[in-house]
């Protein structure tokens, strides 16, 4: 067995018009300023993306790398993420996905921290990358198949990890995702890129590398540290009783939920959907990760006696459920599992059916009457057209955007530069808006997974939305699930002083303050026992906002507009809906205080 002391910084290159590789090294400044994951991730591609803004997302000539966060495999809790970063089919602008999937932890054991792939091969094929070699085979026979099929025709031995498309991927839809273990890895149709370059799957096999700490007691303390956080941490015990259903009472009660295409914000029935009804009604389990995770944040839900499925995260099941008018969570399920299955994004593919419901119901189209909201009947069927490019699934499959702009209907088109917006309603929560506006996938946290500020004022929202994009890039670019700092950071904080919810409501209102309290030093600790690199806390940060400054540089080379972007018009313009509250988001004052933060972060960035 191999030992690597730290990190081994290699990456391999794949050229998949000539069927070569080799193996390069990140040079050490490289990776003392980026450390891996998402910040990597984004300066690697860069690198070899000549002209951004000349590139053919579907082209030959756009990268796709893979990298892994820097304590992937190290057994450090939640560090099991990998970044993916490729130009976007669906927005033409840079796609960062971090995703966790156990493919990470036999690429580390395989002695390879990163993987770029470039051009495109001349006829279907797999990818078999191993210790030593990586290996081209065609598969004809895999086109069409489900992303279960080709897991289960590859044959994969209990060494051997993959990742795949459906045939969404393969028919180029520009919301299609890469899946492995059964759930989508990305956002912003990378699943399409790989299609394009005509590859089926990549197969990892695990080697014998053992990545060792450079200092194993401060590790192991780190470890026990963020352990002993989350055994007490009463958002985690929500997490495992209640699975990542938590917020749908909190989004019911303050109207940030997207119901019947986000026409309304809130509605009674939202409660078949909640995790406390669920967990009464079908009796949740909470689902271990064999991944090093305390967080026990999925869980299976037992349909009928004989069978269990994975409970989708919240995000799922609001554009799956109220957003479509349904409330049936075994409905919600079953179009989950066949989405997937086909290669699709979950989140763009509710969007899109919310968007063609009330596109019908208006009379803007009149050639999709077998779906309408609360109208189940027709959504499978619908779903795999779009897959299949099939019917009116061609229109269907274009995106929000592209379709709206060609028929009508872009005043209720819900998408930011024509990537779908995620199931939230920015009138019911404004740092929310900020949070879309500028490409952030994960949650608002102070408002929605951990509300500790008032959802409609704008008290702090900006200053806490830069501090939140900069501590999930750093985070990610460790390999670690930004989940883990609502129990570590934003519950508890320096001094334990977050613990108190009356004093956290308060320090909100103090974000520069705040910050210092929450900063990620043991993260930051955990990197140095591992690396031997000393960083600390604020560098961390740092790194971070690093990432968020270089991905913002990409996409105004892509031809975006400066972030924050604008969110849609009715949101800004229209405060009727069924909640009580009836507000608009106070969008261009809040997009100008975030933009004179990053404005100076950048001028810092350039003096330095």
């Amino acid at each position: 067995m191999a030992t690597v002391l730290g990190n081994g910084r290699r990456y391999l290159v794949i050229d998949l018009s000539t069927e070569t590789w080799d193996v390069r090294l990140f040079p050490v400044n490289q990776y003392q300023r980026y450390l891996g994951g998402e910040a990597l991730a984004l300066s690697l591609w860069s690198s070899f993306a000549a002209n951004p803004g000349g590139i053919d997302p579907l082209g030959d000539d756009n990268p796709l790398c893979i990298v892994l966060g820097a304590l992937v495999g190290t057994g450090v809790p939640c560090a099991v993420e990998m970044a993916m970063v490729a130009k976007s089919p669906l927005t033409s602008l840079i796609s960062v996905c971090s995703a966790e999937s156990g493919f990470c932890g036999m690429l580390r054991k395989a002695g390879w921290d990163a993987v770029v792939i470039l051009g495109r091969v001349h006829r279907p094929m797999v990818l078999r990358i191993g210790p030593t070699s990586v290996e081209f085979r065609t598969c004809e026979r895999l086109i069409g198949l489900s992303c279960s099929e080709t897991i289960e025709s590859l044959q994969l031995t209990v060494h051997e990890k993959a990742l795949c498309i459906g045939p969404a991927g393969e028919n180029r839809i520009p919301y299609a995702c890469i899946v492995s273990d059964g759930f989508p890895l990305d956002r912003g149709g990378l699943g399409a890129v790989l299609g394009s370059k005509q590859i089926k799957a990549i197969v990892i096999q695990e080697g014998e590398v053992e990545t060792l700490p450079t200092n194993p007691p401060a590790m192991d303390a780190g470890k026990k540290y963020i352990d002993s956080v989350c055994r007490k941490s009463q958002y985690v015990a929500n997490m495992v009783e209640q699975g990542a259903l938590d917020v749908m009472d909190t989004a019911m009660r303050e109207g940030f939920a997207a119901v019947d295409n986000f026409t309304k914000r809130t509605d009674p029935r939202m409660y078949h959907l909640d995790g406390t009804e669920c967990r009464r009604k079908y009796l949740l389990e909470p689902l271990p990760c064999r991944l090093p995770c305390p967080m026990n944040c999925r869980s299976s839900i037992p349909l009928d006696p004989k069978e269990k499925e994975m409970l989708p995260n919240q995000d799922v099941v609001l554009m799956l459920g109220c957003n479509l008018g349904n409330y049936d969570l075994r409905l919600v399920i079953t179009w989950y599992h066949r989405i997937i299955q086909l290669g699709l994004d979950p989140i763009s593919t509710g969007n899109m059916l919310g968007w063609a419901m009330e596109a019908q119901r208006r009379g803007i189209i009149d050639w999709a009457p077998g779906i309408g909201f609360g109208k189940t009947d027709g959504i499978s069927q619908t779903i795999e057209m779009i897959a299949l490019r099939k019917g009116i699934g061609v229109q269907l499959g274009l995106g929000v955007k592209k379709l709206s702009d060609q028929v009508g209907g872009t005043d209720f088109a819900n998408h930011v530069q024509g990537l779908e917006m995620p199931p939230y309603d920015p009138r019911g929560a404004w740092g929310q808006a900020v949070m879309v506006g500028c490409g952030g996938s994960f949650p608002f946290i102070p408002e929605i997974m951990l509300p500790r500020m008032s959802p409609q004022s704008m008290k702090g929202k900006a200053e806490w939305v830069v501090f939140q994009e900069d501590l999930t890039a750093a985070l990610q670019s460790l390999g670690i699930c930004p989940h883990l700092a609502i129990p570590v950071l934003y519950e508890k904080g320096r001094f334990s002083v977050m613990r108190w919810k009356w004093l956290a409501v308060l320090l909100m209102r103090l974000p520069k303050f705040s910050g210092w309290l929450m900063g990620p030093k043991v993260f930051a600790r955990l990197f140095s026992a591992f690396s031997g690199y000393a960083l600390s806390g604020k560098e961390l940060m740092e790194t971070g906002k690093r990432a968020v400054l270089l991905k913002a540089q990409l996409n105004m080379a892509m031809g975006a507009t400066e972030a924050p972007a604008y969110v849609p018009k009715r949101f800004l313009v229209d405060p009727q809906s069924n909640h009580s509250h009836s507000v608009v988001v106070p969008y261009k004052r809040l997009q100008r205080q975030y933009r004179l933060i990053r404005y100076r972060d950048l001028v810092k960035q350039m003096e330095n």
